[in-house]
């Protein structure tokens, strides 16, 4: 095997990057800034789990894609991202703030 063909094999093995996720969210979905921070930044916390969720896999970006995919859709069809994406993060941050004011102090 030579180099490049390691390297590519490496590199196929890799998740998707933040820049990458960040750009694909925003040319993809045609997502704002403000919702692209909001989901990077809820991954980086790993707070929130989400229904559904498989108990070793925590990602806000992946739920995203599933929910605007169709997941929990009994018709299946596609969901509007930016439609999405408001819920989404609306839904999280109110997720966030129950549990900040029950958490044990």
């Amino acid at each position: 095997m030579d180099t490049q063909e390691r390297i590519n094999k490496i590199r196929s093995t890799l998740p998707e990057l933040p820049w990458e996720t960040r750009t694909r969210l925003k040319h993809v979905y045609a997502l704002s800034d403000r919702n692209v921070d909001v989901l990077l930044g809820i991954d980086s916390g790993r707070q929130v789990q989400y229904d559904g969720e498989d108990p070793g896999e925590r990602c806000a970006v992946k739920y995203f894609d599933k929910i605007v995919d169709g997941f929990g859709n009994p018709d299946g069809k596609k969901r509007d991202p930016k439609r999405v994406a408001n819920w989404y993060v609306l839904s999280s941050l109110r997720s966030l703030r129950i549990r900040q004011f029950t958490a044990p102090g």
